[in-house]
């Protein structure tokens, strides 16, 4: 009832007789039920190219896709730990790893403890900022996709309180150290990491190709940028290296579109991000290391360039289907869906 409530509410939709007209005409032309009509805003006046955007069924075929996406190569992407270790041998930009566990084993500096309580955990992690020189440290969930699973730990102590941190010797987690972002990034949104979403494609000849990028954004003072999690994304023009116009929210979560952050009130048109090309060099140097099919890239820019979060092998296509205006008339898309079986 909520979808149906933001779909009639919303003061962009178009007249409801157009609707029903464009639903039968798309469930004509593609042959499967037209679900995506409402979560990419097609029901909105300004959309008019209804017929270039991605149907669910083509979304779930190219995102969960073992044909592009190697076996080997799934350690890598959904393993944080793996991931972790890969960019320190490769001497890749990424965020230190203190220390991770699995249940109530912890690594930490090339030793495993057993660690039972939460009191002692509290402990270790202190430890952990003294020995750093640290006063916040980061925490993951090492399988866990979405912002799920991730917090931070403050040296304070309310924040050794958090219920999360008991949760921790139950899970699989991963202790790292803060991303400290760009200024100019602080200045759209300071309360979170607001990462740059790089989808990628390596085609049969192994040539790698950067498809789309968009920046995520955190709300108020969620620590995660990620649109499962309430944030929002903006698509990134890739020849100025500058955000587009306008910033949109998942139809899930309200369906809100902005043309600056909600909390800054910053524009977002033409803002330029820092080492845009430098992150576009980065990647390349990702897909030649890791030549795995369709993979999307979360990075983090910092003052001293581009910082890898993570890579993920069921990335949102969704989000750069919308901030692109439809990837079915994508040149490199039209041969991703000429390649499924």
């Amino acid at each position: 009832m909520k979808k149906l409530n933001y779909f009639l509410k919303d003061p962009e939709r178009k007249n409801l007789f157009v609707v029903v007209n464009e639903l039968m005409y798309l469930l004509i032309k593609q042959r499967t039920v037209p679900s995506h009509y409402f979560a990419k805003y097609l029901y909105r006046k300004r959309v008019k190219n209804i017929n270039d955007y991605l149907t669910t069924q083509e979304v779930k075929r190219v995102s969960f896709s073992r044909y592009f996406n190697k076996a080997a190569m799934l350690p890598f992407f959904e393993n944080k730990v793996v991931m972790a270790l890969f960019c320190k041998k490769n001497s890749l930009p990424h965020p230190r790893m203190l220390c991770n566990n699995y249940g109530k084993w912890f690594n930490i500096n090339g030793k495993t403890i057993c660690i039972e309580t939460k009191s002692n955990l509290v402990d270790l992690l202190k430890e952990i900022m003294i020995d750093n020189k640290l006063d916040v440290l980061f925490v993951k969930e090492v399988d866990n996709h979405g912002g799920v699973g991730c917090f931070k730990i403050e040296n304070s102590e309310d924040s050794f309180q958090q219920k999360e941190i008991g949760e921790m010797l139950s899970g699989n987690y991963l202790v790292q150290e803060c991303i400290e972002q760009h200024t100019a990034l602080s200045a759209l949104n300071p309360n979170s990491i607001n990462s740059i979403r790089i989808d990628t494609y390596v085609d049969e000849k192994g040539e790698g190709h950067i498809l789309t990028a968009l920046m995520r954004f955190g709300v108020g003072k969620s620590v995660v940028d990620n649109a499962s999690s309430g944030g929002f994304y903006v698509g990134i023009d890739m020849e100025k290296g500058t955000l587009k116009e306008m910033g949109q929210q998942l139809f899930s979560y309200g369906g809100k579109s902005y043309k600056a952050h909600p909390d800054t009130n910053t524009i977002f048109k033409d803002y330029s991000i820092p080492y845009f090309q430098e992150t576009c060099a980065l990647i390349h140097k990702l897909m030649k290391l890791l030549p795995d099919g369709f993979v999307g890239w979360d990075i983090a820019i910092t003052s001293n360039g581009p910082m890898i979060i993570e890579g993920n092998t069921q990335s949102g296509i969704l989000m750069a289907d919308i901030s692109y205006g439809g990837l079915r008339a994508h040149p490199k898309f039209k041969e991703i869906l000429s390649r499924l079986p």
